[in-house]
């Protein structure tokens, strides 16, 4: 009981540790529908998601970097790699 508990707070505390970068399919897909962004190839869509995921840690990071003077958010162009940009 006492284990199962301990897993239960260290399952809770690792999510709100990061909350930008631990997003959920569904949180990608309300970002897909609010840009009316669709990808040909399920391994596309995929793709997009793993690099979604990597720039929202780059949005976090520079927040921190540079609060309060600038903020970095999420946009049409989350979904595209430095190099694509």
């Amino acid at each position: 009981m006492k284990l199962g508990l301990l897993f239960l707070v260290a399952v809770f505390v690792s999510s709100q540790a990061n909350p930008i970068a631990n997003v959920s399919h569904l949180e990608f897909q309300n970002y897909l529908n609010e840009f009316n962004i669709k990808f040909e190839t399920e391994e596309e869509h995929n793709l997009r998601f793993s690099i979604f995921q990597e720039n929202l840690k780059e949005i976090e990071l520079l927040n921190k970097k540079h609060a309060p003077h600038t903020t970095f958010g999420i946009n049409q162009f989350t979904t595209l790699t430095s190099e694509e940009f």
